[in-house]
């Protein structure tokens, strides 16, 4: 045998080699090509709008009257009345120490006797002043992680008072006369060594008292939006903000009304129904959503984006109210089937997604009504509909991958 017919022969056989090996690999992958499903479930999903909100609002400057140490009587976001001390200033460090002090004293005196007991309190109902002091710390635990320092503050305060209870009921004790006497006569000598002070702060009127400064407080008013337009809303926030002075020491919020000026596409906006309210969230308060009235809706042929305005009707306490903050709309809540992306196949010029009944490959027709980036929010079909079995239902095993998909294949 000459060497060319030994070399043709070899190259037929390792091709035929090569085929054999070629159509076996496809047979293999054909009958157990591997796929991965997922139930399908109905959800309720947001559908929301975000964007830079600006907070409008009547505000009041206060100043004092004299430079100086200042301390504050009151808390940020308290509601006050009328000619109600805000601030005291001192002329050092020392007077401020002590009349801090004096303010902790009297929060403690007003803790213990709210913790007073009845005389009759059994002692089996210390399992409700336990279940009450597990559910604090509980509560205390999820506002840290919030980071929501004033509910904090008001669960610290139930806790003491609860804790204090135990205390009275396990030593047979009735009240704290003795501890509240003792720091009375503290506070009686540290207001005998406190100095006057160079002048105090009060109320002009009833409002709500803030220290966030930010110099847009006369430019952000109602008054500004009664003729806005889209322009000059941007002329609005391009402003620079004004100087009150080194006298100035806080603001207060004249009424409960306030509104939230948003911008967002005119596409967006088109959505959005005026007199109706929606759920609002902010950036700094992710643990406090506000409804909201949508008032107007302002637009302009020469601008491709729109300025929605929501009027708020509540003064929440445990709110951060910085001026500028992102905010998220939730424009509607729809409920459907929820599909990933990946699972979208088309066949037979038909939308829909493969599934799974048993072991062998179906297809069912899918209806979106909503999109976002990782995800489809499919119609489902009333059972009554004609068509009901076509569409996917709940709880069919969709395929969310997988190769060489078609009705009717088996598989492993």
């Amino acid at each position: 045998m000459n060497a060319k017919k030994l070399l043709t022969r070899l190259g037929i056989f390792f091709f035929s080699v090569f085929v054999i090996l070629y159509i076996l690999i496809q047979l293999v992958s054909t009958l157990t090509s591997d796929v991965v499903y997922q139930y399908a479930v109905a959800q309720d999903t947001d559908i929301t709008v975000e964007s830079v909100g600006y907070l409008v609002k009547n505000e009041k400057i206060l100043y004092a009257a004299q430079s100086g140490v200042l301390t504050y009587s009151v808390r940020e976001a308290q509601k006050l009345g009328t000619n109600q001390l805000v601030a005291t200033v001192f002329a050092d460090s020392a007077g401020v120490a002590i009349q801090n002090r004096i303010d902790q004293i009297n929060k403690k005196i007003e803790i213990l006797k709210s913790s007073s007991v009845e005389t009759n309190y059994l002692i089996t109902d210390i399992s409700k002043i336990d279940s009450k002091i597990y559910q604090y710390l509980i509560d205390s635990r999820i506002c840290m992680e919030n980071n929501d320092l004033y509910m904090i503050n008001q669960n610290k305060e139930s806790l003491l008072q609860n804790l204090n209870k135990r205390q009275l009921i396990t030593t047979n004790a009735s009240n704290f006369d003795a501890q509240i006497a003792s720091l009375e006569a503290e506070k009686k000598q540290l207001t005998s060594t406190l100095k006057n002070p160079l002048c105090s702060v009060y109320t002009p009127t009833p409002g709500f008292f803030s220290t966030l400064l930010d110099g847009y407080e006369l430019n952000f008013t109602p008054a500004a939006m009664e003729n806005l337009t889209v322009d000059s809303f941007h002329e609005l926030i391009s402003l620079s903000p004004a100087d009150y002075g080194s006298y100035a020491i806080g603001k207060i919020s004249t009424d409960f009304h306030w509104y939230t000026l948003c911008e967002v596409s005119q596409k967006d906006a088109a959505d959005f129904l005026v007199g109706l309210k929606y759920p609002l969230s902010f950036l700094y308060s992710p643990h406090h959503e506000i409804r909201a009235r949508l008032d107007k809706i302002v637009t302009q042929t020469d601008r491709d984006t729109a300025v929605l305005v929501f009027s708020v009707e509540e003064f929440p306490q445990d709110f951060d109210y910085t001026r500028q903050q992102t905010v998220r709309v939730t424009k509607e809540t729809v409920k459907g089937i929820e599909i990933p992306r990946s699972a979208l196949r088309m066949a037979d010029g038909v939308q829909g997604v493969f599934v799974v009944t048993g072991s062998v490959v179906d297809f069912k027709r899918v209806e979106i009504i909503h999109s976002t980036e990782s995800k489809y929010i499919c119609l489902e079909k009333e059972s009554t509909d004609p068509n009901y079995k076509l569409y996917l239902s709940r709880y069919d095993r969709i395929i969310t991958e997988g190769k060489d998909l078609y009705v009717g294949k088996i598989l492993d």
